[in-house]
């Protein structure tokens, strides 16, 4: 009887055999989710100067054939499952899409995921592909990370996972998650960087016109927050006050004024009508707000922090750096409509 290849069997082969890494696709997978990724792998030969790829890429679904991708339409041929189901893996990546719902209720490829996951060296995902692992089982008591718009879905559907919404992506043991479309291609060069080691990922990374490591977390891209929506009309009246008056001082015993309440009152009650204390709520207003005026380059970094009531601009520095993990002039240099 053959022995089934394992991922230890697979890393003591000879040096000029290619790793094999698998795209596990299906129709609605993004286009950018497969290409992006397997891009910075086929790129590795190419900056090491070696006739032999390092890494043998490839694109599987459940029975093979052609995939239409979303919202592209553009048709891709993959191989199937069962070509590779007695071949070691080195790298499985699990591409993300739209219609999550029905392939994490696809059995059969969920069954084919899980199994293809225990012969691979490392096993990934990109954007909603964390969908599919966690499905498998492979995520629980795990770190893990996905597009921001949907990371409050997985914690609640999948509760043994442990979330990192802000991470670009995120490893633990042999698992690795990623956000977004392009946080798959940081994961693909930070995989690179672990085999080839700095010097090969920098080359890849200057060649893809990218940073090797992108400065920040997932805040700096969504506006969106994330606080429970209130039926009080208290709430929303104070709401819209706040947003009204971010110049003045907005401390906890003036917004319990407004309310009439007293502080300790107040502050109890606009935790459990919000789900974040006033005094953050404040700060993350003010960011939120000054993000959109930074991003018109008419309107000077003093200038913002007076429109938008932060004492000093180091008081707004810190406070970039510490919810988006970037300086409001890096997040300028990179936001900013005036760069295209």
């Amino acid at each position: 009887m053959q022995k089934t290849p394992t991922a230890t069997s697979h890393t003591s082969g000879t040096h000029n055999t290619p790793k094999l890494v698998l795209m596990v696709v299906f129709d609605g997978a993004i286009a950018t989710d497969i290409a992006g990724p397997l891009d910075i792998f086929a790129s590795a030969s190419l900056m090491k100067n070696e006739q032999l790829p390092t890494y043998q890429v490839e694109i599987v679904s459940l029975h093979g054939g052609l995939v239409t991708t979303w919202p592209t339409n553009i048709q891709m041929m993959s191989k199937p499952f069962s070509e590779f189901e007695n071949k070691a893996i080195d790298t499985l990546l699990i591409a993300g899409g739209a219609h999550k719902s029905s392939v994490i209720e696809n059995q059969p490829f969920i069954d084919c995921i899980r199994k293809a996951a225990q012969r691979a060296r490392r096993v990934a995902s990109i954007c909603t592909g964390t969908f599919a692992l966690a499905q498998a089982g492979l995520l629980d008591e795990r770190s893990a990370t996905t597009h921001w718009n949907w990371a409050e879905q997985l914690q609640e559907r999948y509760p043994k996972i442990k979330v990192q919404p802000d991470a670009i992506y995120k490893k633990d043991g042999k698992l690795y998650s990623s956000a977004g479309m392009t946080a798959g291609i940081d994961l693909a060069l930070a995989l690179t960087e672990e085999d080839l080691g700095r010097e090969t990922a920098l080359k890849i990374a200057q060649y893809s016109v990218m940073f090797l490591k992108r400065p920040g977390g997932q805040s700096q891209f969504s506006s969106v927050l994330s606080y429970q929506k209130s039926d009080d009309a208290r709430v929303i009246a104070l709401q819209e006050w706040i947003l009204a008056n971010l110049q003045q001082n907005l401390s906890v015993d003036r917004m319990a004024e407004f309310l009439n309440m007293a502080p300790r009152t107040f502050a109890r009650f606009f935790k459990q009508n919000v789900g974040t204390s006033p005094a953050k709520y404040v700060e993350e207003m003010r960011l939120n707000t000054a993000r959109q005026y930074i991003e018109n380059p008419q309107t000077s970094i003093n200038e913002v922090v007076r429109r938008c009531g932060f004492e000093n601009g180091e008081k707004m520095r810190r406070s970039f750096i510490r919810n988006l993990g970037i300086s409001p002039q890096d997040y300028r240099n990179r936001f900013c409509s005036s760069q295209l």
